[in-house]
């Protein structure tokens, strides 16, 4: 495998950490240190670049000047070669979206954007052996997209539901005390509400299944890894907002028909085998060398 030569400047530390228990790299980072150490067959060119740290490093991909010398520098590559890279940010390589053409690149996006969706995973949350007492929960911000109010609405009252909006920003509860009460939370929960943010998709999603709890995961746009590999069916309920309201009914038969514990299992076992780091790459190694 090749691996492009790329100007120091593009491969930088986030100055943010997000989540709260995230370490001191991104998924970007732990790629490059994993994939320049791995043996892959492939004739694509591997493309460093941290694109999510140096977009939030520039103002969040606001500082026009910043993301200029990006956007020449990426344009300036040779057209006839193909490239392949690891991105987190939900706006893209260069932080609009889809406005910009990248045909010759195999993109493999966590966030939401890109050719070949990835986990958005994070460092590992830890068992505290507490035992499920819940039904379902949500434990998080709801401003970061429309559909999560609309959750908030519909399910808030239900028996076994426990939501509550953990919103760092409001000052109600400190940064360390919400992440005690999410992990607890989730842990005891059977089922999490996992919908997505501002992205299509949730860190969420992949904590709930890193602390032994079934996902359920809302979005308009599902983004959904590995689909070749899994049937998402067997560990995950994949819910549109129009169907949100059914979710009580859902979880409760699922228990009922003895199903669930199965899917927990699936759940544990899939985080492990594709969803965490080590399993990502994995898979990303493999699909690149079956292209």
């Amino acid at each position: 495998m090749k691996t492009l030569d790329v100007p120091k400047r593009f491969i930088t530390k986030c100055e943010e950490k997000f989540p709260s228990h995230q370490g001191d790299k991104t998924i970007a980072e732990r790629a490059f240190l994993w994939f320049t150490h791995s043996k892959i067959k492939t004739g694509r060119t591997y493309v460093p670049v941290t694109w999510c740290s140096y977009q939030i490093n520039s103002n969040y991909a606001k500082d026009i000047k910043k993301m200029n010398i990006l956007k020449r520098w990426v344009f300036s590559l040779p057209k006839d070669t193909k490239y392949w890279t690891i991105t987190q940010y939900s706006d893209g390589l260069l932080g609009y979206r889809n406005y910009f053409d990248f045909p010759n690149w195999r993109i493999f996006g966590a966030g939401g954007y890109g050719t070949d969706p990835i986990p958005l995973t994070t460092d590992k949350h830890l068992f505290n052996g507490h035992k499920k007492k819940l039904l379902c929960s949500f434990m998080g911000s709801l401003n970061t997209n429309p559909l999560r109010y609309l959750m908030y609405d519909i399910l808030s009252k239900e028996s076994g539901f426990v939501l509550k909006d953990l919103d760092t920003r409001t000052g109600v509860t400190t940064e360390s005390r919400k992440y005690k009460i999410f992990c607890e939370v989730t842990e005891k929960s059977c089922f999490v509400l996992c919908p997505r943010g501002y992205g299509k998709t949730s860190f969420r999603l992949y904590e709930a299944m890193q602390l032994g709890s079934v996902p359920i995961y809302i979005s308009d746009e599902h983004w959904l890894p590995f689909t070749k590999y899994l049937n998402w069916n067997d560990f995950s309920l994949v819910i549109t907002p129009d169907k949100i309201k059914k979710i009580p009914e859902m979880t409760r038969k699922i228990i009922k028909d003895g199903n669930y514990q199965k899917m927990r299992t699936n759940a544990i076992q899939t985080y492990n085998k594709y969803f965490s780091y080590n399993g990502c790459f994995k898979t990303i190694k493999r699909m690149l060398e079956e292209e």
